[in-house]
């Protein structure tokens, strides 16, 4: 994905460090992505293991046995309970540290992206290469999801 960008990127009249951040702008984009995409099956990997083992102790006291504790403690002693459990306590560490992280991912990319908005003069400093800035931001943001035009 990097190389299609690069060579876009290598058609339009840029400067090298427009270039540069654009790159860097595009690959933290999806750092972000792939923390969001992250975070989202982390959340349904918890949310079905937790269903299993809830409707697993429910099952077990419609089958007779009242005390929900001993529900519990009889759900861990067979392997699909283990395998539940060991599954939500998986997800849910993959969850937070997958949040950790997409927060990072969001910081670092709204970073860079206010940072190209400020220096849009300095970085398009032709009146060529400030025509052609407006085709680029909306490729940008077709392609990639990013925004350019306003903070």
């Amino acid at each position: 994905m990097e190389q299609k960008t690069a060579e876009k990127l290598s058609q339009v009249d840029i400067s090298p460090m427009a270039e540069t951040l654009l790159l860097e702008l595009v690959s933290r984009k999806e750092k972000e992505k792939a923390a969001d995409v992250l975070v989202k099956r982390a959340g349904i990997l918890t949310m079905i293991s937790m269903a299993v083992l809830l409707l697993s102790i429910f099952y077990m006291q419609s089958q007779g046995h009242n005390e929900v504790l001993q529900n519990i403690l009889v759900l861990f002693t067979v392997w699909w309970g283990q395998l539940a459990a060991v599954s939500c306590i998986l997800g849910a560490a993959t969850l937070i540290t997958g949040k950790r992280k997409l927060v990072k991912a969001e910081e670092e990319f709204e970073k860079l992206r206010e940072e190209l908005i400020q220096r849009s003069e300095e970085l398009w400093d032709t009146k060529e290469r400030w025509e052609t800035r407006h085709e680029l931001f909306s490729c940008l943001q077709e392609n990639y999801d990013i925004n350019l035009f306003h903070l």
